[in-house]
């Protein structure tokens, strides 16, 4: 489902549409929302079409990042914070 189909069935069934991730998919959602936010791993998206309020649930997407090589405890905690690896 596209942006422009989950949008029309938020409307005309006044309800959440909830999809997977999908980078071109959310990027054109955020292009015609309102706002948005992220939390617990859902991003949500919401907006008006022509009077009619909208509103989409996306699971985040998911970075996989590879453990620094032979790092453990304090040492791998440290290199987390360091390189980002949770954002």
């Amino acid at each position: 489902m596209n942006a422009e189909q989950a949008i029309a069935r938020s409307i005309s069934h006044t309800e959440i549409v909830h999809l997977p991730w999908d980078r071109d998919t959310h990027r054109d959602l955020v292009i015609e929302s309102d706002d948005s936010t992220e939390a617990n791993g859902t991003i949500e998206i919401w907006g008006t079409s022509d009077g009619s309020e909208w509103r989409v649930h996306m699971a985040a997407e998911v970075h996989v990042e590879p453990e620094p090589h032979g790092l453990t405890g304090d040492a791998l905690l440290l290199a987390r914070a360091e390189y980002d690896v949770y954002s």
